[in-house]
């Protein structure tokens, strides 16, 4: 069963170009979108996602303050903070990803690395890298390359029987 999604963001653009990497990934359903903090909460409310992909920087409600909104009311919803600034991304992305990791199946979703999550069925190819270390190369459009982590080559190597 696949993710229901909210999207949030003040740029379009944006809201579509992750609505297209996550139709790449698979797995998630976008059910609704917002340009606004206050539309954020609105459409949240009403269609009760299990994940919300949120902007941390917007006019008016910041991401933050929607998310602290959200954990007011005891939403259920998910958060995944998504920005084009570096300086909010680190150590808060890596918590998210490892609560979404726990929601999805397993035998299906893989924490390659701590900053990659990937659907198994969307791997391409598994491609020798250095020091025995792997790169996953996926089915989508660019061949995205995935670099996979020393201890999750290990585990790879098991799997594969290497």
């Amino acid at each position: 069963m696949d993710l229901r999604a909210v999207l949030v963001d003040d740029e379009q653009l944006a809201r579509d170009e992750l609505g297209y990497l996550l139709g790449q990934v698979g797995g998630v359903e976008v059910i609704g979108q917002a340009g606004n903090g206050i539309e954020a909460l609105t459409t949240i409310g009403k269609l009760q996602p299990d994940v919300v992909f949120l902007d941390v920087q917007m006019p008016g409600l910041t991401g933050f303050e929607v998310a602290r909104r959200m954990l007011d009311t005891n939403a259920a919803s998910h958060i995944i903070f998504v920005t084009a600034y570096d300086q909010h991304a680190g150590t808060s992305n890596f918590r998210t990803l490892e609560e979404l990791h726990e929601r999805l199946d397993p035998s299906v979703f893989w924490r390659v690395h701590r900053s990659h999550l990937v659907n198994i069925n969307k791997i391409k190819e598994i491609v020798p890298w250095f020091s025995r270390n792997y790169i996953l190369r996926m089915k989508d459009q660019k061949a995205t390359e995935i670099p996979v982590s020393r201890t999750q080559t290990r585990r790879l190597r098991e799997y594969l029987k290497l």
